[in-house]
């Protein structure tokens, strides 16, 4: 059953990433009808200008699939086929995580002319303004960063509109719902000292904040730092140690499969590692295989809750939880970063799926709460049983002692004081602690214990204790 699962969910992931072929110029939101048509040019030289490269032979995009991890130059071409009479207001809504500059030219009588440039300032969504006069070409060129990942839409004024309307309200609603799963597990930290509340709190505050900077918003925030290009490097770093601490510590993998850690604590060295040369040299490759690692180290953790279907219950939480989370990593982030066929999984689908994750988690805790409850009461009240049946015991072996010091007492024709200082020779005590305590000289003591040697026929005290412990009633 465990490797059905798995196999299921990597012909998943393969279909998903590798089985799309055309890059589809359409929106999310309702737009007027434009035929499309895209191709392209690799300017491998990098040295390609406006004037030379519209004598190059451009190939349709559709049907291919770039490497990523990449620096790379592209000419786009795309040509829009009037269906309707006087399209005005119009907009390209390009996403910019991989592009480090476009220039956006427009065909005219007099030829191409320069209709926007971009260059990297963190903006997230760029808009650009354009319309259509008859049958329209456009030509972008794109610097690509880390991966060839160009999507592409347009719309009018209308519904980009709706569509930034739309992001503030998500925006609202997922960074306050996860601000409130976050505080809630503060909460619980803080009355509990559990560890297992502070890791997921900051599992969820690391993929609360790897969404604020796929969104843009730290830049909104920040400005353009040097610092905060590099930034998702330690976002992917912490979600990874938030994530294998929070599965080791729900899943007790500590007891359960020790040496794990091991090979956790590995990943995240590699992965520090990888990244760290990655900031230093700049070489993507080096990112490339930091983020191999981080993506092995979260599926490896995640396959481990598989074994723990049947035996724990939270075990299927945490599968069903993460299954949403990974997938929806893999199939949004995965296309920007390393220039896979882009799905149209888009940010709000992220985030959806992080809510239902959240959700997940939340009744997780809940039943966990509940479950700890429950194992609380049990435990007091085996306790108090425990407790009533050594109070009985006691009960019972005080009335055996006394009886047994009765009828010893009657036996030897023993005295009140004799039989007081009995006890405590019995319990260990010299003379001069029983005179203490029973308010004598320690003369006196010995002469009562001399009495009780004569009356039991023993030589000392030893042998005084014996005979009363081997005394049977």
């Amino acid at each position: 059953m465990r490797i059905k699962i798995i196999i299921i969910f990597f012909l998943f992931c393969n279909l998903v990433l590798f089985s799309q072929n055309q890059l589809e110029l359409d929106s999310l939101l309702k737009i007027k009808k434009v035929t499309s048509y895209l191709e392209y040019y690799q300017d491998t030289s990098k040295n390609e200008t406006l004037e030379t490269v519209q004598k190059k032979e451009f190939s349709f995009y559709g049907n291919k699939i770039f490497p990523g991890e990449q620096e790379e130059k592209f000419w786009f071409k795309l040509k829009l086929i009037e269906s309707e009479k006087d399209l005005e207001d119009y907009f390209f809504l390009i996403n910019t995580v991989s592009i480090n500059k476009i220039v956006v030219y427009q065909d005219s009588n007099s030829g191409y002319n320069k209709l926007y440039e971009f260059q990297k300032n963190g903006k997230k969504d760029i808009e650009i303004p354009f319309n259509v006069i008859e049958n329209s070409s456009f030509l972008f060129e794109v610097s690509f960063g880390k991966s060839i990942y160009f999507p592409i839409t347009i719309e009018n004024t209308q519904s980009l509109n709706n569509f930034n309307k739309s992001n503030l309200v998500i925006y609202g609603f997922y960074y306050g719902f996860a601000l409130l799963v976050i505080l809630i597990n503060l909460f619980f930290y803080i009355q509990t000292k559990e560890r297992f509340f502070l890791y997921y709190l900051l599992l969820a505050f690391s993929i609360s904040l790897i969404l604020f900077e796929l969104d843009g918003l730290i830049y909104f925030l920040f400005g353009n730092a040097t610092w905060i290009l590099f930034i998702d490097v330690f976002l992917h770093t912490f979600l990874l140690v938030s994530f294998l601490l929070f599965t080791s510590e729900a899943l007790q993998l500590n007891k359960h499969i020790p040496k794990l850690k091991w090979f956790g604590a590995v990943i995240i060295l590699l992965n520090t590692i990888s990244f760290l040369i990655y900031l230093l040299t700049n070489s993507l490759s080096w990112y490339s295989l930091g983020e191999l690692f981080n993506l092995i180290g979260l599926l490896t953790y995640w396959f481990v809750s598989i074994r723990f279907l049947k035996k724990m219950v939270f075990a299927r939480f945490l599968f069903i939880g993460f299954f949403v989370i990974i997938t929806s990593n893999i199939v949004y982030v995965l296309p920007s970063e390393f220039g896979m066929k882009d799905i149209g999984f888009t940010p709000t689908a992220f985030k959806i799926g992080s809510v239902i994750e959240m959700l997940i988690f939340l009744y997780a805790i809940s039943y966990r709460h509940k479950s700890l409850y429950v194992e609380k009461e049990n435990i007091e009240q085996e306790l108090e049983s425990h407790k009533e049946q050594l109070i009985e015991k006691n009960k019972d072996t005080e009335i055996n002692i006394q009886q047994k010091t009765d009828n010893f007492s009657r036996e030897f024709n023993l005295t009140l004081r004799e039989i007081e200082v009995l006890n405590y020779i019995v319990e260990g005590k010299g003379n001069k602690e029983i005179a203490i305590r029973l308010h004598l000289t320690e003369a006196t003591i010995k002469y009562h214990c001399s009495k009780l040697y004569n009356k039991t026929n023993v030589k000392n005290r030893s042998q005084l204790a014996a005979i009363f412990a081997s005394y049977n009633n």
